[in-house]
């Protein structure tokens, strides 16, 4: 039920826990010349620079609606880093403009799992919720946006990309939609 792709659960000496998924090293084949060493790419995986770079670019894609670049470029983020919030949010962001709810659904979920903070992926999962006609779904995730935002320096949950989105009028379009739904009893 809590397998969102992020962590597995794990078991040592009687005692469950969770791990974080790391992705396996590639490993050349015979008929694939090898390319860098293996130190040399897990330096660069890890440059910090690198990540915010690529994230700053997916971002610059998707705002242009280039969702290819941007989703290539995120991915490549999560290569390394797969429960990067700022990548995941932004796959999650790229599959719901390619009319893909339910990959985008569970891109947020994971967001909402690693970053609970992270009102604008409650925000776009209450969204695709109501499209979806999941009322029951939509009001619990509108109600969280609207309790996250009662903040005035309410956080994102993203480490390299700032995301200018309008705070006052998304609580005010989550409380609207969560009236207009009590109303209609959705």
């Amino acid at each position: 039920g809590n397998d969102l792709g992020v962590l597995h659960l794990s078991q040592e000496e009687g005692v469950f826990h969770f791990v974080k998924v790391t992705p396996p090293a590639p490993t050349p084949t015979p008929h694939e010349p090898a390319r860098a060493a293996p130190v040399e790419i897990h330096a660069a995986a890890h440059d910090p620079q690198e990540t915010e770079s690529r994230l700053r670019k997916a971002y610059l894609h998707l705002n242009r609606k280039e969702f290819q670049a941007a989703e290539e470029l995120a991915r490549r983020v999560t290569l390394h880093d797969p429960c990067s919030t700022d990548a995941l949010l932004l796959l999650g962001l790229v599959a719901k403009w390619r009319r893909l709810p339910d990959q985008a659904m569970h891109l947020l979920r994971q967001v909402t799992y690693l970053a609970p903070q992270c009102w604008v992926a409650h925000y776009y999962l209450a969204e695709l919720h109501r499209q979806a006609r999941d009322a029951d779904a939509a009001r619990r995730a509108y109600r969280r946006v609207v309790q996250l935002l009662t903040d005035p320096l309410a956080d994102t949950g993203t480490h390299h990309q700032r995301l200018d989105l309008p705070v006052g009028e998304i609580r005010l379009l989550s409380e609207h939609h969560l009236a207009r739904m009590s109303r209609h009893g959705h």
